[in-house]
């Protein structure tokens, strides 16, 4: 199996509870050019098969999401630079967690 192409749904879970993403409605409403950080889990909703040569596309399904908060952004940022650093087969410095709570 040859996975050729990933696509993602565009709807959003249709429960408050599970989309945290209705608090930047305002902000880019506002500032519709800014982008904005978000943490979100997602699965797998279909996967399409091309019979003539194999390939296999993935759609991937939002089950979950929230928008960072500016007190959280630096180590929303750090993971993300970690996650693709891994990605790319780049130098993965360990995280810094600050203090133990």
């Amino acid at each position: 199996m040859t996975v050729s192409d990933m696509k993602m749904t565009t709807s959003l879970p249709q429960e408050n509870e599970d989309n945290g993403l209705y608090v930047l409605k305002k902000a880019l409403m506002r500032r519709p050019d800014d982008q904005h950080l978000i943490v979100a889990v997602v699965d797998c909703k279909a996967t399409t098969t091309n019979h003539d040569d194999g390939t296999v596309t993935v759609t991937m399904r939002v089950v979950s999401a929230e928008a960072v908060t500016e007190d959280d952004m630096e180590a929303a940022r750090r993971l993300m630079r970690r996650a693709k650093d891994q990605r790319q087969g780049a130098t993965v410095l360990p995280l810094d967690y600050g203090e133990a709570r």
